[in-house]
């Protein structure tokens, strides 16, 4: 009966003219190439390479045997390599470094996706490092990283919206931002209380870099834990 890694190995002869470079690529001994290889011609009853001082030279049976199996051989090695792959990738531990503040809004969307997940929660640049350092398979982050192995995406805009209470008089607010006085606006809104789900302020300090170009705003927010 013959056997698919006979062909395999034949396939590999061909294309290489050597049995240690096949052997190499199969990760198998040079044995076990040439053992192989003897079956076969045993099996078709015709010789199938002719040793050369470098190497081998297939015979015009080979190059039959090769236009006759290769491009099914292909296709069921493309088969073989998609279903490993789909089998690998349905089963994986998927590992996602985000943000608290956008977990939020995102954590559904990646949960609904992925089968197996494992979150880890920082802010941008120790998320960059743990995917760099490969401890993570990939981080939402809010900012762009220079770097020249790392894969990056852009997936989505963020847009900054404040929120305040309906009793705040923001007449003032309005005219410095009518007239552009984006100075004046930015002291208006240092003199309000701010909230944030944490002594962190990411969103407040996302909103300042957008707005004001300031990695930090001036001000210390009163916090609230949900």
């Amino acid at each position: 009966m013959v056997s698919l890694e006979w062909y395999r190995t034949f396939k590999s002869v061909y294309k290489n003219g050597n049995f240690s470079l096949a052997a190499k690529e199969l990760f198998i001994s040079q044995p076990a190439v040439s053992q192989q290889i003897s079956m076969l011609e045993a099996h078709v009853g015709y010789k199938l390479f002719n040793r050369k001082s470098k190497g081998v030279e297939p015979t015009e049976y080979a190059k039959l045997l090769n236009n006759l199996i290769i491009e099914a051989l292909d296709r069921l090695e493309n088969v073989e390599n998609g279903f490993r792959a789909k089998a690998f990738n349905a089963n994986r531990l998927i590992s996602i470094g985000i943000s608290k503040h956008l977990m939020s809004s995102l954590g559904s969307a990646l949960v609904s996706k992925f089968d197996f997940i494992d979150f880890s929660f920082h802010e941008n640049d120790v998320l960059f490092e743990l995917v760099d350092s490969k401890k993570l398979d990939f981080a939402v982050v809010t900012k762009q990283y220079d770097t020249f192995d790392t894969i990056q995406k852009k997936v989505g805009e963020i847009k900054q919206v404040i929120v305040g209470s309906n009793t705040i008089d923001a007449s003032e607010l309005k005219s410095n931002i009518k007239i552009k006085d984006f100075t004046a606006t930015e002291h208006w809104l240092n003199d309000q209380k701010w909230f944030s789900h944490n002594a962190q302020i990411p969103h407040i300090k996302l909103f300042w870099l957008h707005v004001f170009n300031k990695k930090r705003p001036s001000m210390i927010p009163n916090y609230i834990i949900p």
